[in-house]
């Protein structure tokens, strides 16, 4: 392909077919949960260690905080001293 070439089209496919194939593929598991056993489900969460199940509940969340400060940290203006005192600003964020 050439610089000035416009790339060549594919086939499209429709909108309705992507999630109609998940639907089709996922439709036996979600038939499964009629079979799941509550009685041995709720015996399991009576016996359940909940100090477990807040340590990975505040392990998850504390994931989404340190994602968020590394995306502020990458998205932050980064400014470039110059010899002069100047400054030059690498980009610039969109603020509303």
């Amino acid at each position: 392909m050439e610089t000035g070439e416009a790339p060549q089209a594919g086939r499209k496919v429709s909108t309705w077919l992507v999630p109609a194939i998940g639907y089709t593929v996922s439709w036996p598991r979600f038939g499964g949960i009629r079979t799941l056993p509550f009685a041995q489900m709720g015996d399991h969460l009576r016996t359940m260690e909940w100090g477990w199940l807040v340590f990975a509940v505040a392990l998850e969340l504390g994931s989404f905080f340190l994602d968020a400060w590394r995306w502020r940290e990458l998205l932050r203006p980064q400014s470039l001293r110059l010899t002069g005192g100047g400054a030059i600003r690498l980009c610039r964020t969109v603020r509303q």
